[in-house]
């Protein structure tokens, strides 16, 4: 066991990845090792900076803002600039990162390549199949999950999942499900 003296926890955030320590903050992120030696740093400037990664791939978001920085084990590997504010995202192994954006009260799921070309969008409304809550790409980047929230007889769906009741099948009862198919992207209600 090692012990190291920091004075730096209120203005940076630590998460693991893998078997390394990311230290990040508003004007920039480290990679650090068991050792706590620095394998690569970065500046950039971002007012909420918000850490994903998956595998050796590691994106900073800008909450609300419409900066996206990849890295990979060496360093930094490209930079996204979206067309509307950040609410969420995901990263997939290979640095390709989904994310939902808002403008204005609407939606949009965007998915971008390392280098900042969309790979392709989509634009759901509160009708079908509904608001995009979450997201997340598998860790080949081939398969996107999307939760969404929709209106129902003046009640949204689905709930919070601190609000979720435990849910149990009944042998012999038939069940009713929805479905909802766009692109690759498959919902089940």
């Amino acid at each position: 066991v090692q012990a190291t003296e920091t004075e730096d926890t209120d203005t940076y955030m630590f998460q693991k990845s893998g078997n390394k320590i990311v230290r990040y903050g508003i004007d920039g992120i480290e990679l650090r090792d068991r050792k706590n030696q620095t394998l690569w740093s970065d500046h950039y400037t971002m007012e909420n900076p918000q850490m994903i990664s998956c595998g050796d791939a590691i994106a900073i978001y800008d909450k609300n803002g419409t900066k996206i920085v990849v890295y990979d084990a060496d360093g930094k590997a490209g930079e996204i600039t979206a067309s509307y504010p950040i609410v969420k995202a995901s990263v997939a192994g290979q640095g390709v990162v989904a994310a939902i954006l808002e403008n204005n009260g609407e939606s949009w799921i965007k998915y971008y390549n390392t280098d900042g070309t969309e790979i392709a969008s989509s634009h759901p409304n509160m009708d079908s199949p509904g608001y995009p809550m979450d997201l997340s790409l598998s860790a080949d980047g081939l398969w996107m999950a999307v939760s969404y929230a929709y209106e129902d007889g003046g009640k949204m769906f689905p709930y919070d999942v601190e609000q979720e009741r435990p849910f149990t099948w009944e042998a012999d009862r038939t069940y009713h499900l929805r479905i909802f198919v766009e692109d690759s992207i498959l919902l089940l209600y």
